[in-house]
């Protein structure tokens, strides 16, 4: 059924849209007046979501007779959009439309399609619609959501495409928060993380008023909020206490966090520059300056870093520790007295620590190898050590260095480049004679011998222990034993007899202790013996024994110590192997006017006479 802006009854012709209570209108048999249908909105305001439905209720306010083909039309700005019968007054008749591009000026009565019979219309109700509120998007002012107690979690509701004015509303785990933390007119909510209790899932909506309908959105997607305890305060420390290091040392110093075990990045400040980690050398807590220098000095500090859900949080910076660089000591240089380093056993050494342009107070120490030296048993004078008496055991190589206190750290310098001591343990030589008993004017040979392991060089030969050598001999190479030979033995060669050698060791002439003795003697001629050798010498003998009694006589006239010196005086040539003969003439006691001869004197004395023959 179709209507204009205003309807009409067929009789009275009044406007149904301006018809009250009060009107009353006859119908063509007289019978009845007629009021108008109420009409009414389940949403008072008639603000609907255009995802909701429009109720329009029509209540029958009058008794109509004859209700067979009577019914409620609802309108919509006068235009029919459905009827529904009626059977009764006071019946409520209900339409329900989609909101959705039906908002307008409804309007109901009462009509009939046989007898085109119409009430007056009911008042007017405005239906309004609105488009349903878009989700807001929350965020937070830390991507991650992860936050440490005592922050601030800053979080944004946003909706777009809409600038209405709106209030927010902001939930932690569904429970609506305070308007303490809450601004709702404005989309961010603050909260300070007090602890764990800050941590949840949080959301937002917002809100919006039309027509005296207050409308909210749907929730936001949620965003999870955890909390983390502060980092502690790393500690710095170096590897030297005292923070003095010499340039050139290496400095490490470690950064330390103790009862936390998440893995960890670290960094290490100067004068609060971060340093990279090149030129230096990092390893996990550590960082390593490999060769020092002045510039090295100055104040140094560490922090350390964890990521937590791809959340990077930062400690506060360490403590300072100060870093100081001291010039380097130098290596000292160790001398010994004896510059081939070779000693005898028993010999004293001395050896020497020498620092040169540097005056501070130093101590120095002494090594043997690895072994540092006490004092005791040497004796020590500042920078120099003493062996008293050597023995083997002292062989090795020696070192030595210094230390120097600064600033309550003790620098000890490198040790001096070794130097080698040798203790030289040359044993007695042995020593043996072909006959022990030597018949007089003979020749008697003596065997000298030393040890292989330290080949003689020279050896010489004793006799009656005296200072000076009787006789010595240079060693044939790879030869460790030489012989003395005596020609013409006589009584001034009988005795005891020793010998020794001399050694090059590393450069140094060393002399072994004196052999053990041998003892010769010596006894006469037999006649047998003697005859052929006067005869063999001939015409020798008349010049000898002028000789011979010349000598008797200038004795006689108290040249007794020249004759002496004659008597034991060793010829040059008698340890020379050389072809020659000698002579030997013993005087008899023969008493004449011009010399007296005492004969027992002259055996006493034992004079022997050489005369030399070469052959």
């Amino acid at each position: 059924m179709a209507g204009g802006d205003k309807s009409r009854s067929n009789d009275a012709g009044v406007e149904s849209g301006d018809a009250t209570e009060a009107d009353i209108s006859v119908q063509s048999d007289g019978a009845y007046a007629r009021r108008n249908p109420k009409i009414s909105l389940d949403q008072p305001n008639g603000v609907y979501l255009e995802t909701e439905d429009v109720t329009i209720t029509c209540t029958v306010q009058e008794m109509i007779m004859n209700y067979y083909d009577k019914a409620v039309c609802i309108y919509k700005d006068n235009q029919v959009l459905s009827r529904s019968p009626i059977s009764k007054q006071g019946e409520r008749v209900m339409f329900s439309i989609p909101a959705f591009n039906h908002g307008g000026r409804y309007q109901c009565g009462y009509c009939s399609g046989i007898s085109q019979f119409f009430s007056p219309m009911s008042k007017a109700v405005m239906v309004t619609v609105a488009e349903p509120l878009r989700k807001p998007l929350i965020t937070l002012d830390q991507s991650t959501g992860v936050y440490v107690v005592g922050e601030t979690v800053t979080m944004t509701c946003a909706v777009t495409g809409d600038d209405r004015q709106k209030t927010f509303n902001f939930y932690k785990d569904d429970a609506l928060q305070s308007s303490r933390q809450i601004d709702t007119n404005v989309n961010t909510g603050t909260f300070p993380v007090a602890g764990r209790s800050s941590k949840g899932r949080y959301q937002c909506q917002y809100g919006i008023s039309i027509g005296g309908r207050h409308l909210t959105s749907p929730k936001s997607e949620a965003v999870t909020v955890t909390t983390r305890e502060p980092l502690k305060i790393p500690v710095i420390s170096l590897d030297q206490a005292t923070g003095v290091y010499a340039v050139g040392e290496t400095i490490t110093m470690t950064c330390t966090v103790t009862g936390d075990d998440r893995q960890k990045r670290f960094y290490f400040y100067k004068e609060y520059r971060q340093l990279i980690s090149s030129p230096y050398i990092t390893n996990a807590n550590s960082l390593t300056f490999a060769n020092t220098s002045p510039s090295h000095s100055g104040q140094y500090q560490c922090k350390y870093s964890i990521a937590v859900q791809s959340r990077q949080f930062d400690s506060k910076q360490s403590q300072a520790v100060a870093v100081t660089i001291a010039d380097p000591l130098k290596i000292p240089v160790l001398t010994l007295d004896q510059a081939t380093g070779v000693y005898a056993v028993g010999e004293p050494i001395t050896m020497t620590c020498t620092v040169t342009g540097d005056n501070r107070q130093k101590r120095f120490y002494f090594y043997e190898g690895y072994r540092q030296l006490t004092s005791n048993p040497y004796i020590t004078n500042a920078n120099t050590l003493t062996f008293a008496n050597t023995s083997p055991s002292h062989s090795g190589q020696y070192q030595c260095k210094y230390s120097i206190a600064v600033q309550s750290r003790q620098f000890d310098s490198k040790k001096s480049l070794a130097v080698a001591v040798t203790i030289a343990e040359l044993p007695e030589p042995y020593i043996s004679v072909d006959s022990s008993a030597v018949i007089r004017s003979e020749a008697v040979t003596f065997n000298c011998t030393g040890p292989r392991d330290n080949p003689a060089i020279t050896f010489y030969l004793y006799r009656q222990g005296d200072a000076n050598h009787y006789g010595l001999k240079p060693a044939a190479s790879g030869i460790n034993y030489v012989t003395f030979t005596i020609r013409n033995v006589d009584h001034s060669e009988i005795g005891n007899y020793t010998c020794r050698y001399e050694a090059l060791i590393n450069g140094r002439k060393l002399s072994s202790a004196q052999s053990d003795t041998v003892h010769i003697t010596a006894t006469a001629h037999s006649e047998k013996k003697h005859v052929p050798l006067a005869a063999g010498i001939g015409s020798a003998v008349g010049m000898i024994l002028l000789l011979a009694l010349l000598g008797v006589c200038l004795w006689r006239k108290g040249k007794k110590q020249s004759n002496m010196e004659t008597r034991n005086a060793v010829p040059s040539g008698d340890l020379i192997n050389e072809n020659v003969t000698y002579a030997v003439l013993n005087l008899q006691t023969k008493p004449n006017s011009h010399c007296q001869r005492d004969t027992s004197q002259a055996q006493s004395e034992e004079r022997t006479i050489y005369a030399e023959v070469k052959l």
